[in-house]
Formats: C-alpha cells, sequence, structure tokens
C-alpha cells in the first residue's frame, strides 16, 4: 500500500525534538535540518527558551514552528531544512504597548499555540501564554488582539472549520472563550 497524504504526520517530541511520520504514526524521523533539536537544552533553559517547541502548525504546503521566545520557522513540502523567519515588526497597540510590564510582555514569549488560517495561508494567530497576536503577512508582522480577553492566560487557538470568523481560544485562568469576529 502506498502511504497517502493523511498517513503524513508531523509532530514536537520532548519539546525539542521535530518529526515527520509517512504512516499513520507507526513509525517516526528525524524532520530535517534547522533549529536547535536538543531535549536536555530544553529541559535546562525551559518553556519559554528558543530551545523548546511547543507550537506547529501546518499551511497547505508547508509547516511553522515556533520556539519558547517566538522565533518561527518554516518549511515547505519539498524543502530540505526549515528555514528561521526573520523577526517581525510587532504592534502592542495603545493598551499593552504602553505598560512596563517588564521581560514577560515580550513578544512570543512562551509561544503555545500556532493557528493558519485554511481559508488564507498569510493569516496566522498565535497565543503565547499571555497574548494573541495576529499578522496577515505569514509571520512578518504581527497585531496584539486581546480586546476583551486582556490578562488572561491563553494555551491554544482553533478556527471553526465552519467559518472562518469563528475561533476557539482555550484559557488557563476561564476555560473557553469564542469570537465571532
Amino acid at each position: 500500500q502506498h502511504p497517502t497524504e493523511q498517513d503524513t504526520l508531523v509532530g514536537i517530541f520532548d519539546q525539542s525534538l521535530i518529526k515527520i511520520s509517512r504512516d499513520a504514526g507507526a513509525t517516526w524521523q528525524p524532520f530535517g535540518q534547522g533549529p536547535s533539536q536538543d531535549a536536555q537544552l530544553a529541559r535546562q533553559y525551559g518553556e519559554s527558551s528558543g530551545h523548546t517547541f511547543l507550537a506547529l502548525a501546518a499551511g497547505p504546503d508547508f509547516f511553522v514552528i515556533a520556539s519558547g521566545d517566538g522565533t518561527f520557522y518554516r518549511r515547505g513540502l519539498g524543502d530540505s531544512a526549515w528555514r528561521r523567519l526573520p523577526a517581525p515588526d510587532v504592534n502592542f497597540g495603545d493598551w499593552y504597548g504602553g505598560h512596563p510590564i517588564g521581560d514577560w510582555g515580550r513578544f512570543g514569549r512562551a509561544t503555545s499555540s500556532i493557528l493558519i488560517d485554511p481559508h488564507d495561508p498569510d493569516r496566522w494567530f498565535m497565543g503565547d501564554w499571555y497574548a494573541v497576536y495576529e499578522s496577515t503577512a505569514a509571520g512578518r508582522s504581527w497585531a496584539l488582539r486581546v480586546d476583551g480577553i486582556e490578562l488572561t492566560v491563553i494555551h491554544t487557538l482553533r478556527q471553526d472549520p465552519a467559518g472562518r470568523s469563528l475561533v476557539h481560544l482555550g484559557m488557563g485562568d476561564n476555560g473557553y472563550f469564542r469570537t465571532t469576529d
């Protein structure tokens, strides 16, 4: 039997190892060159370091991973290695950008989730435990999107297949939240 696209899975193991399975998870192999993949360093430096990977997303013909410090890597289906994306421009807006909250306010600190809009592969969302950001430029620039959910812990984001504007958010301190716009 020939493997199908549905048989291909990509995963993060031990918070640092990126692997691929082409047989629906029966076996796994390292998924190419690129970001540091050292489990010992991940444990030593923790979840908010550049040595951990907690977020993975798939676009129509590419994958994106983010390290715990907000560094993004992209890999096309035909690529042999991950490519680090340049540091993005970030618009924190008036509310968040005007507050001196120290190092914990940094973009991408403890990145927890990435969402790629299935209707527009250049539109991404990212949760970093402290906020939600949106990019309409495939990660080259980001804008803070926390109106109504300020000061909360965002674990995950998922777009509802029923519609582009319906997004579900899992929160550590408030449970569930959804937005329709």
